[in-house]
């Protein structure tokens, strides 16, 4: 028998893998390139390399410069930046990049446009171009109503006709609105207590029914 004793080696006691998509066998085998005295032949083995880090992408994307640019960055990055051979592409090390980022400026909305939506604004400019005034307040009218609608059914609160007006004057960016020819439902203020009304009046309804058909049930038994 063979005095041959194998040694254990737990990952525990290994360095921490850098990139843990490729494994650690190609962090293994990047530094055995660092110890490699000749320069070129670093250099041809990191090819080599490179060329394995590519299996683990798609065929369609292995001959892409932008994934080809990401392999000898990540190669870069395995071997912590101590690897000197001639890269093909430009390294650039992590502080780089914060030089290279630009944060994206995010649109700055209106909160009357948070609270109704893009279209909505649409719309309330499309309507203030209408040359038919009778029309046009019709149909700033209907507006009116559809979000004094929608405001109180989505806060459950009432707001007031003269509050809605000074929306849509932002919405359409015209102050020149006359608020007289803006005509409100009377009936919109009262809509989540009718909606209450309702729902617990179908449910009570609901109930009797049930009931009923119960009683009935147990009678046709008897």
């Amino acid at each position: 028998m063979s005095n041959f004793k194998k040694e254990e080696c737990y990952n525990t006691l290994r360095p921490k893998i850098i990139l843990n998509e490729y494994g650690r066998h190609i962090q293994d085998l990047v530094e055995f390139i660092k110890t490699v005295k000749d320069k070129q032949e670093r250099e041809k083995l990191a090819t080599i390399i490179v060329k394995q880090m590519a299996n683990f992408y798609p065929p369609q994307q292995r001959e892409s410069t932008e994934l080809k640019i990401k392999l000898w960055n990540h190669l870069a990055r395995i071997a912590n930046y101590e690897l000197d051979i001639e890269y093909p592409y430009p390294i650039y090390k992590p502080d780089d990049l914060k030089f290279l980022r630009k944060p994206i400026p995010l649109p700055q909305k209106r909160e009357v446009e948070k609270k109704y939506g893009v279209l909505i604004e649409k719309m309330a400019k499309k309507i203030i171009l209408i040359e038919d005034e009778n029309l046009k307040y019709a149909l700033l009218s209907d507006l009116a109503n559809y979000l004094k609608k929608f405001y109180t059914i989505n806060s459950k609160e009432i707001i007031s006709n003269e509050q809605i007006i000074a929306e849509i004057k932002e919405l359409t960016q015209n102050p020149d609105i006359d608020e007289s020819k803006i005509i409100f439902n009377n009936n919109i203020k009262s809509y989540n207590k009718k909606y209450k009304k309702t729902n617990s009046s179908n449910s009570h309804t609901n109930n009797i029914t049930t009931n009923n058909s119960n009683t009935n049930l147990n009678n046709n038994k008897q």
